[in-house]
């Protein structure tokens, strides 16, 4: 007994010795630990407070941005025009009826207005002409006796301002009529009425992330403040954090109430107390192991470590089953991680860190050009494994094929890599061969010469051929409509050569629409309605019956003949030989509208098109829309790009310039600054 109780004393000695030894150093590393931890929390934690009020200025911003891009349609438009306003009143009926449509273009305001230099009435959002005098004290609560020198303080704006009258904010953007003042002034404003609680509204709406307590200064006026700080005080803080968007039109600030210990008790207590409770349960149990581990007699040690051939041999066996499992965990990781980065590069959500590690996951990006291919399988959406294997018998041309099933989409996508060995088109028509084995859709990006520009090649792949299918339907329709109103007015004529000569570009205009019976009739038919309404527009009495019932016949030439008769019957002979100067302008109006993002589309392509002179085609097009064919066109590309700059920001300056109709990005920012006054990148 009392050797038993000496045995447990001494023990209990080493394990008190351990445990105290192992409490200390732990305790210095859990210290070091926490307070790591805690400054890393702090400083995570203003990032995302600093980068919530970044998105919430630049989306302030933008706001502001997109008001003045209504300013700058509005100067496109014709009917804005102060020329076209002094004709009649009833231009003013047609500009209301359109000025209503922006009451929806932006959260901050649904109340606006229009003011003329010129005159001194203005037009409302809600479809009325007034005065400011009236607008001034019952809007905005303007007193009346200082109406007059407000509305003359508007009028005088030549830059983008704003008027402050509690608790509403007038935005005043200038606007200038391109193409009617030669000296490009500014003949009218364009005013857009908010308030404080609008602009905090918006906030709180785009980015929930906010600080408590901040300020919002916009041109360097206070529009709001919930801190418990006057506004001097809290832009000279230093405890303060401050943000200002891209153009530094808008600035955020917010006093700084952060404590590290405070945020991670906060958030994890919990875990805080468990792991200080796990932390002493393991360090009393490895003080009761080591303690046992010193105690044991060497005899029983060695007897231990020293088991029989058979027991070494199941050790064995077990320890390859071991590895044999880890081998292939760590393939199915390396081939997770490898598939995740390469969606983040065609995503092009990748960080400088993450390029110097793709050999990692045997990724080697050493070829001189890259291609992305789509491929999809209705029905079928893991097409990797027998693609796989259609690529492997390409390997012997020196061409890196990545497969890459995409995350969250029912697609894979294929990179290849390939020198000037062999062509762009031999890689694609390789790759077309071995989606046809595999029974696959393909879509073809454009190559580039580098990994980093692969989003690129990505973007082209998913919208190729989109572009020309809604061009070519447009083309459609205004060349079935053109060859209608060309056949009626050469019945008008009684020109039976010119009849027989527009019908002959009929029959293979009708013969080409489809390969399909029912489409190519359902086209005849739509064919066959054009031209009873042209027919009725030129004042011809023709029996719509007797037309409707061509339809049954299958024989395009006879339908033609057919058609020539009734239209001859009906029309007077005494009418003019040619199409009237309004359809013509009308027609090549919309062709330019429907084909402006064509880098090919010129005044000659016109010409050849509808058989008309480039200047007989130049005035038409002036004297429609009241600019020049070449004007007009930098007018419809400019707007649809700084579209597609506002709203969608993946979108790099030369991918929007190619979208838009410019083979080089220079002359689009060229364009750009010419009638926008900025670069194309001050959007952003």
């Amino acid at each position: 007994m009392s050797e038993r109780i000496r045995n447990i004393k001494t023990f209990s000695r080493y394990v008190t010795a351990y445990f105290m030894v192992l409490l200390v150093v732990s305790g210095v590393i859990l210290v070091g630990a926490f307070r790591y931890s805690s400054d890393r929390l702090l400083q995570t934690e203003r990032k995302n407070e600093q980068k919530n009020m970044q998105l919430a200025a630049d989306n302030l911003e933008k706001q502001f941005q997109m008001l003045e891009s209504i300013a700058l349609q509005i100067g496109i438009e014709a009917k804005y025009r102060p020329n076209v306003l002094n004709r009649s009143s009833y231009r003013d009926v047609v500009l209301l009826e359109d000025f209503t449509k922006y009451a929806n273009y932006s959260p901050l305001s649904v109340n606006y207005f229009l003011a003329y230099r010129s005159q001194k009435k203005i037009y409302t959002f809600t479809g009325n002409t007034t005065y400011f005098e009236y607008y001034g004290p019952s809007v905005l609560g303007i007193p009346y006796e200082q109406t007059e020198e407000v509305f003359q303080q508007i009028l005088n704006e030549t830059t983008i301002s704003f008027l402050y009258s509690e608790p509403y904010i007038v935005s005043v953007f200038p606007v200038r009529f391109y193409g009617y003042d030669k000296t490009n002034a500014y003949n009218a404003v364009l005013c857009f009425v908010l308030t404080k609680q609008q602009i905090q509204r918006y906030l709180e709406q785009v980015c929930a992330g906010l600080p408590e307590q901040y300020a919002v200064m916009v041109n360097g006026e206070l529009v709001f403040n919930n801190a418990d700080r006057e506004s001097t005080a809290l832009t000279n803080a230093s405890d303060c954090m401050n943000v200002m968007s891209a153009d530094g039109k808008v600035s955020l600030y917010a006093p700084l109430h952060l404590k590290g210990w405070q945020l991670l008790l906060n958030q994890d207590s919990a875990i805080f107390y468990a792991v200080i409770i796990s932390c002493g349960l393991l360090i009393l149990l490895i003080a009761f192991a080591m303690a046992h581990v010193s105690l044991l007699p060497l005899n029983r040690l060695i007897e231990k470590y020293m088991p029989d051939s058979s027991k070494f041999e199941r050790n064995f066996r077990q320890l390859d089953s071991i590895l044999g499992g880890m081998t292939q965990m760590n393939a199915d990781i390396r081939y997770q991680l490898r598939n995740h980065l390469l969606n983040l590069i065609l995503r092009g959500e990748y960080s400088e860190g993450m390029l110097e590690r793709w050999s990692m996951t045997g990724i080697a990006f050493e070829r001189s050009l890259y291609c992305v291919y789509l491929m999809k399988k209705e029905g079928q959406s893991d097409v990797s494994r027998i693609l796989g294997q259609e690529l492997e018998k390409l390997k012997e041309f020196n061409i890196d094929f990545y497969i890459v099933v995409m995350e969250h989409m029912d697609t894979t996508a294929v990179i290849a890599g390939y020198d000037n060995s062999v062509t762009h088109q031999q890689v694609t028509e390789m790759l077309r061969l071995a989606a046809a084995e595999c029974s696959l859709e393909i879509c073809v990006g454009r190559p580039v010469d580098s990994p980093k520009r692969l989003p690129l090649s990505m973007m082209s792949a998913q919208t190729a051929g989109s572009y020309q299918g809604r061009t070519s339907a447009s083309q459609k329709r205004i060349q079935a409509d053109f060859l209608a109103e060309r056949l009626v007015a050469a019945a008008e004529s009684g020109s039976q050569s010119g009849m027989e000569e527009v019908g002959r570009e009929i029959a293979g205009f009708l013969a080409g629409s489809s390969t399909e019976s029912l489409l190519r009739k359902q086209n005849l038919y739509e064919f066959l309605q054009n031209v009873l309404c042209k027919a009725e527009a030129h004042g011809m009495e023709i029996d719509k019956s007797e037309v409707n019932s061509l339809v049954l016949l299958s024989d395009i030439p006879m339908i033609l003949c057919d058609l020539q008769k009734l239209l001859l019957e009906a029309t007077d002979k005494t009418s003019q030989n040619r199409l009237t100067g309004s359809d013509v302008s009308k027609l090549l109006v919309e062709y330019v509208i429907a084909n402006a993002y064509d880098p090919d589309i010129n005044l000659q392509e016109l010409s050849d098109r509808f058989g008309l002179s480039a200047d007989y085609i130049s005035s038409m097009i002036k004297k429609e829309t009241g600019f020049s064919f070449k004007e007009y066109l930098t007018m419809l590309r400019i707007a649809e790009g700084k579209r597609l700059l506002t709203e969608e920001r993946s979108l790099t300056v030369n991918d929007v310039a190619m979208k838009v109709g410019y083979r080089k990005a220079s002359n689009f920012s060229r364009k750009f600054k010419e009638l926008t006054g900025m670069q194309p990148s001050q959007l952003r």
